[in-house]
């Protein structure tokens, strides 16, 4: 009966998902670049306006960067604030030369066979070429006509003609009465990609049914499938899923028809290291198989190949050189370092507040851990009989021992194998929770709980333990700020071969002062100002200095 309940609930949900998305259709996510060309190696910067009415599908806004053949080089996922989401793509050093795009959508979108979203080209020159000749480009057909920008913008320089490294300032007046979003960007010109360059609506289809249409608000669905065989297992399968913090988080979800399985982390950000497994109790094998996240473009686009003029071919060389300079000198605009959180919701485990803390340090060194459980741990049953080694607690409430043995963790990860405890000594171990009760979690019962965390947190021991699986997901990634902007002017010892120079969102009504200083790259600068009105059309207008 109450399988029946949800099932129409859930019903009555889809449908009314459906009806707003009919009704706000013409909505759609619009994506700003702070380039339309880059360097293998570089980062790409984003901004994605996210309008009110698509508020339902949730705050999470999945970006792709993907290869016009639609292989996906990158994703990342933002949190949007104030209807903008904003990050950056690591271009890879590997990338070949070639046309790219960037898209963005709302995994809620999943629900609508065809997505529409606004993204922009990319045109990618890989930095280990020696002559760049020529690229596929999309016809002129393929890209959104985009509304002249003068009447709700207006750009305002004192001089048309700069030197290198010479202060600019710049006035950028919003007509706040037409203008829903709009950003400043100030970068030296590609002539080639210049002249190829534009928005582009891209159409999106869902590339993975086992991925359901979620509203994801301040956190991240991590979807998979269960294989045994590679074939879908007969039965339901428990799904653990597992990240060694401090407290530990631990969930899990039972496996659809299909072996699908998703859990959601919330507020999680930067690269988890999860562990996924199946209760290995059984010595049935089983794959855990993540799924990724992302939408297919279904619109094949016209393409055209143009051969580079002498021109664009030597602006092409010039950066691949300037590039060269700035790996030299080690500017690199991202941090590679790692970095993950996640608040938990409460100060204590997901099993609660427990019985006894042992803290080993506190007492005299012990070899092992059977010596450890007879000295430290009251309460505690370590049994060896025919080489099997068992573990019981007390039921404090009860005042027996349970029947069953106890949920084991390690660093907060289930253990089946009880073996992996036998050899840990005092020093290993940092402290021992005893939950000498039954615990309820969701709809599963553990006959108490022993938890022991070890201060090597590497969890080396994961590859002697079956159906256990081990990967990094990147969550909501976190936040940060170009390297050029709010830049100050570089020492005159080092070279400066900047090539972006502002990127900043537009204050609507008002007048916006801007400065920045100039690179040592001669060329053509365009100060440009792109948008979105509130008749739902892109709109874009521009400046363009020389530097001499």
């Amino acid at each position: 009966m109450r399988k029946s309940i949800k099932i129409v609930w859930l019903l009555i949900l889809l449908v009314s998902v459906v009806s707003v998305y009919a009704q706000n259709s013409d909505r759609k996510l619009v994506l700003f670049a702070d380039r339309n060309y880059c360097i293998s190696g570089d980062t790409l910067w984003f901004k994605v306006f996210v309008p009110e009415e698509l508020n339902q599908f949730g705050n999470v806004v999945h970006v792709q960067f993907e290869t016009e053949t639609g292989n996906l080089v990158a994703s990342v996922t933002q949190k949007s604030s104030g209807s903008i989401a904003e990050g950056f793509i690591p271009v890879p050093d590997s990338l070949g030369t070639g046309l790219c795009y960037l898209t963005a959508f709302l995994n809620a979108q999943r629900i609508n066979p065809n997505t529409e979203t606004i993204g922009k080209s990319v045109y990618v020159y890989n930095r280990f070429e020696e002559r760049i000749s020529q690229m596929e480009v999309p016809h002129a057909s393929g890209f959104e006509n985009a509304v002249n920008g003068e009447t709700f913008c207006d750009v305002k320089i004192d001089k048309s003609t700069f030197k290198g490294r010479e202060l600019v300032k710049c006035e950028v007046i919003s007509n706040g009465e037409e203008v829903r979003f709009a950003i400043v960007n100030a970068r030296i010109i590609d002539p080639f990609s210049d002249k190829n360059d534009g928005f582009i609506n891209f159409v999106l289809n869902d590339s993975s049914a086992s991925i359901p249409p979620f509203a994801e608000n301040n956190g991240v669905l991590i979807s998979g499938v269960v294989r045994e065989n590679n074939r879908v297992p007969d039965a339901r399968n428990l799904v653990l899923l597992s990240i060694t913090e401090e407290p530990p988080y631990f969930d899990y979800y039972y496996s659809g028809k299909d072996g699908d399985f998703h859990f959601f982390l919330q507020n999680a950000i930067g690269d988890a290291n999860i562990i996924l497994q199946t209760l290995g109790e059984s010595e049935r094998e089983y794959d855990i198989l993540p799924v990724v996240n992302q939408l297919k473009r279904t619109n094949n686009l016209r393409l055209d190949t143009l051969v580079f003029t002498a021109d664009q071919t030597k602006f092409v060389d010039d950066c691949l050189k300037s590039n060269f300079y700035s790996k030299l000198f080690n500017r690199q605009a991202v941090s590679a370092a790692a970095y993950f959180s996640m608040p938990s919701a409460f100060d204590v485990p997901f099993y609660g507040n427990p019985t006894k803390h042992i803290v080993p340090d506190e007492f005299i060194d012990l070899p092992d851990f059977k010596e450890i459980s007879r000295e430290l741990l009251s309460g505690f049953q370590y049994r060896t009989k025919n080489d099997e080694t068992t573990f019981r607690l007390l039921n404090l409430d009860q005042e027996k021992f349970f029947d069953e043995q106890p949920l084991r963790l390690l660093n907060g990860i289930p253990v089946f194998k009880n073996s992996f405890f036998s050899s840990l000594a005092s020093a290993d171990i940092r402290y021992v929770d005893l939950v000498q009760s039954e615990r309820v979690f969701g709809d599963l019962k553990f006959n108490g709980i022993l938890a022991v965390s070890l201060y090597n947190q590497s969890n080396s021991w994961l590859a002697q333990q079956s159906n256990v699986f081990l990967y990094e997901r990147a969550c909501l990634q976190p936040a940060k700020v170009p390297d050029y902007v709010n830049k100050p002017k570089v020492a005159n010892s080092e070279p400066d071969v900047r090539q972006n120079f502002l990127w900043n969102v537009l204050e609507n009504n008002t007048s916006n002062n801007f400065s920045f200083y100039l690179s040592d790259v001669e060329g053509w600068v365009e100060i440009s100002v792109e948008g979105i009105t509130k008749s739902n059309k892109v709109f874009k207008t521009s400046k363009r200095i020389e530097v001499k």
